[in-house]
């Protein structure tokens, strides 16, 4: 997260009413100047600074403290349903599988125009997939940039990542003026990324 602090309180929320119990939460704070640390530290969130910029940074230090079998990357304007990690747990152990997703659908916060011509996607996207932590072992971390994740996910495919899907709702995706993916270059750079590949869409 960095400076999103009323969009951190609710994903944090989201993953303190799971009906799956076993959760633990690591939150990983890129500098923020907006209060986030005393939220975290009020409430007694396990957390760490890691000032320098790019998500797949931080996902690879969150990943680093985290000791679980199973782990997601939930970014900070996104949010899980209650049944979210229950559905993938199920899903990824009845299959073997190195990854399991369902489906997420965006949600237009204020401070955008973005038209959402197809708001529910069914793809492994960050806040949408559980991962085996065997599978970083097997396929290698993440980039340090904003974009490393459908990299990683394209890379490990060509290189055997098992995966499985479920069409139940797994989260909602934040979709605002600060969006990561709407900034300039970024549809392009995604664009040229999956040219010549399998789309997201279609693993599993």
């Amino acid at each position: 997260t960095y400076n999103r602090r009323e969009m951190l309180e609710r994903a944090i929320s989201s993953v303190e009413s799971q009906t799956y119990s076993e959760t633990r939460l690591i939150v990983v704070d890129q500098g923020s100047t907006d209060g986030t640390p005393d939220l975290l530290t009020d409430w007694k969130i396990r957390w760490h600074l890691e000032e320098r910029p790019g998500a797949g940074y931080a996902r690879n230090r969150g990943l680093g403290e985290s000791e679980s079998e199973f782990v997601m990357f939930l970014d900070s304007d996104d949010w899980l349903v209650p049944e979210s990690i229950e559905s993938l747990m199920e899903v990824i152990q009845r299959h073997s599988a190195d990854c399991a997703y369902g489906s997420i659908t965006d949600f237009l916060l204020e401070g955008t125009s973005r038209l959402l011509k197809q708001p529910t996607t069914v793809a492994p996207l960050p806040s949408s997939s559980l991962f085996r932590r065997a599978a970083f072992d097997r396929f290698g971390m993440f980039d340090n940039d904003n974009h490393s994740f459908p990299r990683w996910v394209i890379r490990s495919r060509k290189k055997g990542l098992r995966e499985c899907r479920t069409n139940n709702q797994i989260a909602f995706r934040g979709i605002h003026s600060r969006n990561v993916s709407i900034q300039p270059g970024s549809h392009r750079y995604l664009f040229d990324l999956v040219r010549g590949h399998r789309t997201l869409s279609e693993g599993g």
